[in-house]
């Protein structure tokens, strides 16, 4: 796994799939972290799970995934790079990400479609790059996923969109209200909100599944299954 940066301040963490040769059109799936900003141990957990998989795995060092921008978390990046990000924070994901997936291109070959996937906080980016870029989504697979509506300003109606399947736990401690805070929604109205939100912009192929015995989790094994499921339609 090794850190890359385009030409935006975002850096990110890649892994190329073993037996991956000069040449090669791979797709990527792109895995957002949550609040705990662990965002290696994300692309790991991703990249372990990949299997024989031909899937590049980027893990973007996102700033819309967290409350706090604790610097010692983000140690990437300088104090006036967070202060500006922390301004439009979807804005600085967005734009990062795409920089990163056109270095990926530029770098490895990749395609330039892409899955993704947001755990938790990580939520945010990965709605915001469905609906702002849905022709390049492969598959948009949220788990456990946070829902504020970010970045839905920017979308354009589709006819149909990709794929969506939203995972949740069944075991959340955030299943219904944030923290047990009955002021704060959790995971399962903002997952209704998103919902929605999806289909009044006419994503037409949305599906939700709770998983039995998961807790707050971000599913990598069960988001490349449904990954697998998608791309055997195509």
């Amino acid at each position: 796994v090794a850190l890359v940066r385009g030409k935006h301040a975002m850096v990110g963490w890649l892994s190329i799939p073993k037996g991956w040769k000069k040449g090669e059109k791979l797709p990527v799936l792109v895995t957002v972290e949550g609040a705990g900003c662990g965002f290696l141990g994300r692309a790991r957990d991703a990249a372990g799970t990949r299997g024989s998989r031909g899937f590049l795995v980027l893990a973007p060092c996102s700033l819309s995934n967290t409350n706090a921008l604790e610097e010692a978390k983000y140690p990437w990046y300088t104090k006036e790079q967070l202060d500006e990000g922390a301004r439009d924070r979807i804005r600085f994901d967005v734009e990062g990400l795409l920089a990163l997936l056109e270095l990926v291109q530029q770098r490895y070959g990749a395609s330039d479609r892409f899955a993704i996937t947001g755990f938790s906080g990580g939520g945010n980016l990965c709605y915001a790059m469905t609906v702002i870029h849905p022709q390049r989504v492969i598959a948009s697979v949220p788990a456990c996923a946070n829902f504020t509506g970010a970045g839905f300003a920017d979308a354009q109606q589709v006819e149909g969109g990709p794929p969506v399947r939203i995972l949740t736990g069944e075991k959340d401690e955030h299943r219904d209200f944030t923290f047990g805070n009955k002021d704060m929604p959790g995971i399962e109205p903002q997952t209704d909100n998103a919902v929605k939100a999806l289909e009044g912009l006419g994503f037409k192929d949305v599906t939700r599944e709770m998983l039995k015995g998961v807790g707050h989790s971000a599913c990598a094994a069960q988001v490349w299954e449904r990954i697998d499921a998608v791309s055997a339609r195509r």
